[in-house]
Order: structure tokens, then sequence, then C-alpha cells
């Protein structure tokens, strides 16, 4: 029988990942974003940012590996500029692989299309048991494209924006856009009337920071969070060798993954022939929004909530 990684699109958000995303929802008034859970747009203070939650067009995610754990990857240190500093490698002693993809590139996938996938790759059986935990390797790279309304008018950040309640996500002039940057992400433009199919265009956010928030003041190279469900997930920001990805590596274009481990449990028996992955998307993609200079402007969307959940089969 012929081994699978299938991902399926769910319905139900379990949590987020990745940096900047604030956990609020977008609060709306009829279909028009008014603010998240905490704030209302419109009282952002000038020079301070935003962001909420809301549902993309596209959101692309790269499988690169997946492997199934008896003990939780481990990075050794909790401090992220201490790690850092070490420059060890992400301890996966305990893991076996069980997905490489059949890409140097990745194996690509549209978590925002809502229907099952197959995930291109090798896959491999472990031996029967239980195993604890799980590990991704996925790219740092996310596609994205979206649309929103607003319910007060915003200006767009592109190089010569306009002004009104539509904004969407239009075709960038960087060369890059950075998750964690102080240039204007240049990818998103307004207007008074709803924009056409054509209009909207997908943009590839490259995720260059993580939070920290696991410890450390200036590299981040950490996110620890907790599922809806109680999943305990945690993100490395990883060079190719699952050493840290510093803010040096980002310098010299040298990060490779972003890392997930979880703790949740699979069973693996003589019987299990492939694996169902599912990503859960409601939480969707985060739409970062500023006020600059006394203008409110839609920035960016940038990568979004999601969790992963496999099913032996």
């Amino acid at each position: 029988m012929k081994k699978i990684f299938t991902v399926v699109f769910g319905v139900y958000l379990l949590l987020a990942y990745v940096n900047i995303v604030k956990a609020n929802s977008c609060v709306l008034s009829g279909s028009a974003i008014v603010g998240n859970d905490t704030t209302d747009f419109v009282n952002i203070a000038s020079g301070y940012e935003d962001s909420c939650w809301t549902q993309p067009i596209d959101q692309i995610v790269t499988f690169h590996k997946a492997y199934a754990c008896t003990s939780f990857p481990d990075a050794g240190e909790t401090n992220a500029n201490t790690w850092a500093a070490a420059d060890a490698a992400l301890d996966i002693s305990g893991c076996t692989l069980v997905f490489t993809s059949d890409s140097a590139a990745g194996s690509s996938v549209n978590i925002a299309e809502g229907a099952a996938k197959d995930v291109s790759g090798t896959v491999t059986i472990p031996a029967a048991g239980t195993y604890p935990y799980l590990f991704f390797l996925i790219d740092p790279n996310f596609a994205i494209s979206g649309s929103v309304e607003f319910d007060v008018a915003f200006s767009g950040s592109v190089a010569s924006p306009s002004t009104g309640v539509y904004c969407w996500s239009e075709a960038t002039t960087a060369s890059a856009v950075y998750s964690e940057s102080t240039a204007a992400y240049d990818m998103m433009d307004c207007s008074t009337t709803a924009p056409a199919t054509s209009d909207i265009a997908t943009n590839t956010i490259f995720v260059n920071g993580l939070s920290a928030a696991i410890g450390g003041d200036y590299e981040r190279l950490f996110q620890d969070f907790t599922s809806l469900n109680g999943d305990t997930l945690t993100g490395y920001l990883l060079e190719d060798d699952l050493t840290p990805a510093t803010s040096a590596d980002d310098v010299a274009g040298t990060i490779t993954y972003v890392g997930i481990a979880s703790n949740q449990s699979i069973t693996v028996t003589d019987a299990t022939t492939g694996f169902d992955v599912q990503y859960y998307n409601t939480g969707g993609t985060n739409m970062s929004v500023s006020n600059v200079a006394g203008t409110l402007t839609a920035d960016a969307f940038l990568p979004g909530p999601f969790s992963i959940y496999v099913t032996p089969q």
C-alpha cells in the first residue's frame, strides 16, 4: 500500500505561531474590521502598531521534514542569547524522521484552500510504539494574499498609496519582506471601492525572528505557546544544521527552517501505512496596522495562526 502524508485543512483554530501575532481576533461591525478584542484601531497612537487575526485568500506553508519523537526537541538552553552564543544544534536525537520532501525547496500547501491534499515526499513508518512528541521543519518563507474591509478609511503601505475602507495585498517592490524589520512593509493598498480579483497579489513574508518568549532580550529565536486544546508548542528559528539562526545569520542569509515541536502524542502500530496531517486555520492571517504620523495605515498580511495535528493511518 502506498505510504501517504496527507494534509487536511481544518476548520477550528488551535492557536498561533510566528512572530508579531497577537492573541486577538478581528472585531467586526457588520463585515468591517473595527479593531481587535482590546484595541479600537482609530485609537492607535501615532507611531504605534496593532493587529488582529483575519482570514486570508492564500496562506502557503512549505514542509521540509517531519519527525516522531520519544523526547522533546531541546535547545539545551532557555535563554535565546545564551543559546545563540553557544551555537549548539537543537537536540533531536530522540526523533525518527517520518517525512522528507521530495524537493530541496520543500513541499508547499495552501492552508486557506479548505481541502485535503497529499504532500509530495518520502514517508517512513517508524517502529511501532507511542511517540509523545512531534517535530516539523517548515520553510521560513510564507506566501500570503488577502483583502479586508475596515470600518474607517486606511491608507496603504505601498510607495504611492490610496486611501479607503477596502485594503488588499499588492505586489511589493521590495526584494524581500521580513517579519522583523524597521522598514515599511510596502505591500498593501487601499481604496473606496473593493478590489478586483486581479488587483490582489500574493506576497512572500520571510520569518527572520520569533518572539524569544522563552528567554533572551535581543535574539528572537524562540516562541512558546499553548494551543486551545492544551498542546504545548515551541517554535525555533534554525540554520540548516539545526543550530540557532541568529541576527548574524539573518544578515548572512542562512536562516533555513522554522522548527515546530509539539507534545502531541501519536501511536504507531504494525498496520500504520501513513499519516494524516491536519492544519487548523480558523485564525487565518495577521492583519498588521499602524498609525504613521497620524495616518492609519494598513501595513501587511503576516503569517498567522495555525496548528498541526497528525493521525497515523
